[in-house]
């Protein structure tokens, strides 16, 4: 007889999170995956909520991780999900996103074809985040693509917190030369290997393990940096440091409200504000991102 308890045996569990603002759920995500989580979902409705999920021998460790979070969010018990549901669950409401004329994002398993002068980037999430449909990555997507083409001709492009990849990719895909991600998980740095060997630009994308300090003072012409409030701000002065005497930093993550403190830290550091905009999502948080522009050497 197994010493497990059902759930341990389970090809897959999920945990509902429920309550708690956007960034409460992005959070409870970000410390399940850390824990072994494989991926969740947001369902909207009168009470939002995340359903996060797990292979069965990493559940117990993954709801320990989401119980451990502090604030209001309430966290239900391990459930067993039948493996069919979790192998075609993660790829539901996929669907090709038009960023611009210039730039359409979809997974995979959704090929489209490329019209005149666009560029369809294949990116799948794999345990990553940033597939072009948060409302988040796509602010930050949207801002890329209304650059002007001589900002991003040639560019250097630095991409933190780069999860999926997705960000420097789309930088690569609208002209940049070179790209550097970086990300502490390693989950998203294998996601974003893989995505830019799909989209065929491996040569010119250089992944690393690792935080935005470690990197040399070498500048770049357009730093991207999609993130929530508690690790953005943190970074903000690494982010300016890395920018090049105008340059461009790209940034996304913030909830609306966090508008005016966002502006204040930035030109703190010398960075205006250039172009911005705001989203509001299916759960009805309302999304900030926005363009700076950093001084030009005198």
């Amino acid at each position: 007889m197994s010493g497990l308890a059902p759930t341990e045996q389970a090809a897959w569990v999920r945990v509902l999170v429920e309550g708690g603002s956007a960034q409460d759920r992005e959070r409870a995500l970000l410390a399940a995956v850390e824990a072994g989580a494989s991926g969740g979902e947001e369902r909207g409705g009168p009470q939002p909520a995340l359903v996060v999920y797990a292979p069965g021998a990493r559940g117990p460790a993954v709801h320990g991780a989401l119980r451990a979070l502090p604030g209001p969010q309430r966290v239900g018990p391990l459930e067993v999900v039948p493996e069919q549901t979790w192998s075609e669950a993660w790829k539901e409401g996929l669907e090709p996103i038009a960023i611009s004329p210039r730039l359409v994002v979809t997974p995979s398993f959704r090929p489209v074809p490329a019209r005149a002068g666009q560029r369809v980037l294949e990116i799948d999430p794999g345990q990553a985040f940033g597939t072009g449909g948060h409302a988040s990555t796509r602010l930050a997507l949207e801002l890329l693509a209304a650059l002007p083409e001589e900002a991003l001709r040639g560019a250097r492009a630095l991409d933190v917190g780069c999860g999926t990849g997705v960000l420097a990719l789309a930088a690569l895909a609208l002209g940049a030369g070179e790209a550097v991600a970086l990300d502490l998980d390693p989950l998203a740095t294998t996601a974003s290997r893989e995505n830019a060997r799909r989209n065929g630009l491996e040569g010119s994308l250089r992944v690393f393990n690792g935080p935005v300090a470690s990197l040399c003072d070498e500048p770049f012409s357009l730093v991207l940096a999609n993130m929530i409030r508690s690790e953005l701000f943190p970074v903000l002065p690494e982010l300016a440091r890395r920018c090049a005497p105008g340059g461009l930093v790209v940034v996304s993550g913030l909830l609306l409200e966090e508008e005016e403190r966002a502006v204040e830290a930035l030109g703190e550091l010398g960075l205006g504000i250039a172009m911005r905009l705001d989203r509001s999502d299916h759960l009805g948080d309302h999304w900030l991102g926005a363009v700076a522009k950093g001084l030009e050497s005198s």
